[in-house]
């Protein structure tokens, strides 16, 4: 059996070392930048490894997911980048069994119960009136 040459055995260490960072930019965490100093500060013991590790997995995404296909898409997204799913239209609960619906569906998917139209956005430019 070969050896196996020290470069390929720091290149796996450097890989492992960072886990937590490739977690946290993969999923979008908002504040990558401190993650990833404190994985490169703390990181070399091994509580240190687990916490930013967990800290990367519970921390929340600035990712937005999708409704039919279950695929995390950038928050900025207007299409789900796997099926192309319209995601203005983001899931609301119905009021009968609390199942997730589409904004501007009207009828409940699981319980069939109809449902209220979503109210319109105000009006962008109008305020209400003054009350004193």
């Amino acid at each position: 059996m070969e050896d196996v040459s020290p470069a390929f055995v720091g290149l796996a260490a450097a890989a492992a070392y960072f886990i937590p960072s490739m977690v946290a930019f993969r999923r979008g965490v908002p504040y990558l930048g401190l993650l990833m100093t404190v994985n490169t500060a703390a990181g070399w013991t091994g509580i240190g490894w687990l916490m930013v590790l967990v800290w990367a997995a519970a921390a929340p995404s600035r990712r937005r997911l999708c409704p039919a296909c279950f695929v995390e898409n950038p928050l900025y997204a207007a299409l789900c980048g796997s099926c192309g799913c319209n995601l203005s239209v983001l899931p609301r609960c119905c009021p009968a069994c609390g199942a997730q619906v589409r904004k501007d569906a009207t009828i409940c998917r699981t319980c069939a119960a109809p449902l209220e139209a979503a109210p319109p956005p105000p009006p962008v430019g109008l305020l209400p009136a003054n009350p004193r």
